[in-house]
């Protein structure tokens, strides 16, 4: 489940801002089990259109920007059994060619 909260949450992530322009590091990732799980999962992580407007100029001003991203894992009957905090390191890709 960890690595379904972690893979969601990056992918959340670069569809917001594209493979081209960033590059993200996981920094940190704190999980915790709701509750277990007995059926299949998804998970599930959003960035909200003003939070990645806010890192979109933050990386323009700066070249990178620090962000904690939220995951959560449900079952097949919507309840979640997991929610991972995961820690982001976004940095512009002009910014690593200085």
């Amino acid at each position: 489940m960890a690595t379904a909260a972690e893979y969601a949450s990056g992918l959340c992530l670069l569809s917001a801002f594209g493979m081209e322009d960033v590059r993200l590091i996981m920094s940190h990732m704190e999980v915790s089990y709701t509750r277990r799980a007995q059926t299949s999962c998804t998970a599930r992580a959003v960035c909200s259109a003003e939070d990645t407007e806010a890192l979109r100029r933050l990386l323009q001003e700066e070249g990178r920007a620090p962000l904690t991203l939220t995951s959560m894992v449900c079952d097949a009957e919507g309840q979640e059994v997991a929610r991972a905090e995961i820690q982001w390191h976004l940095k512009g890709l002009e910014a690593t060619k200085r």
